[in-house]
């Protein structure tokens, strides 16, 4: 009977690891999805699912440094979507009571630090204001440098926006942002590339290899036809 028990304890254990290993396994590859999704430019998409990826891991979280780390993963996505996007005031870090930051992750940080900067007003003419709100968010990029692993974008961010602010304090500088006034927003690959300016296309020429057989058969490249020899 002992010896019975024994093996019914065991088939249990196995079934709850066998459970256990099929949902993290499913969450693994949601997560893996949405960061695909990232990676293509697909950010509705990210930004969508989000909100559930999040609540279908809520079995996963409780889990030691696997669950953690995948829903990170989630939410440092969820932030870069909703950036890409140009939806700015989605990414306001939060707060506590006494004014310090809530997120304590440097990517999701930087990015919201990053969205600040970018929802500058473009017309603004008033240089106090224009200090005031370089100061706020000179102060974010602070709060991703006090981090552990902070990015080296936040560093030269900050040194930027020093130098943007003193200049504007000593009336060399303009009051808005130039990076804040670009008409077309970069993607998560960078900027989307163009031909070159004052350059005409057309007297580019594309040149087609010919295949084997027009080279042993002496047949016109693109063609078929057969080359008539001169002479």
């Amino acid at each position: 009977m002992k010896r019975v028990i024994g093996y019914v304890i065991a088939a249990a254990l196995l079934a709850a690891a066998g459970a256990v290993c099929w949902v993290l396994g499913g969450a693994e590859r949601r997560v893996a999805e949405a960061h695909q999704a990232l990676a293509t430019l697909q950010y509705e998409t990210v930004a969508a699912s989000a909100d559930d990826l999040d609540q279908s891991l809520r079995l996963v979280k409780p889990l030691p440094r696997v669950g953690g780390s995948m829903a990170s993963t989630v939410h440092e996505d969820q932030t870069a979507a909703e950036y890409w996007l140009a939806r700015y005031s989605a990414l306001t870090a939060t707060r506590d009571a006494a004014g310090a930051v809530v997120e304590s992750d440097p990517d999701v940080l930087i990015v919201a630090a990053n969205a600040a900067y970018r929802s500058l007003s473009r017309t603004t003419a008033d240089r106090q204001a224009a200090v005031r709100n370089l100061d706020g968010i000179i102060k974010s990029y602070a709060e991703v440098l006090k981090t552990a692993d902070a990015p080296e974008d936040a560093a030269y961010n900050y040194e930027f926006l020093v130098r943007q602010r003193d200049a504007i304090t000593r009336g060399r500088g303009q009051a808005n942002s130039p990076l804040a006034t670009e008409a077309v927003h970069p993607s998560i690959h960078g900027h989307q590339g163009g031909p070159p300016k004052d350059v005409e296309m057309s007297t580019f020429q594309i040149i087609i290899p010919r295949q084997n057989e027009e080279r042993e058969e002496e047949l016109k490249p693109g063609t078929g036809e057969i080359r008539q020899r001169k002479g």
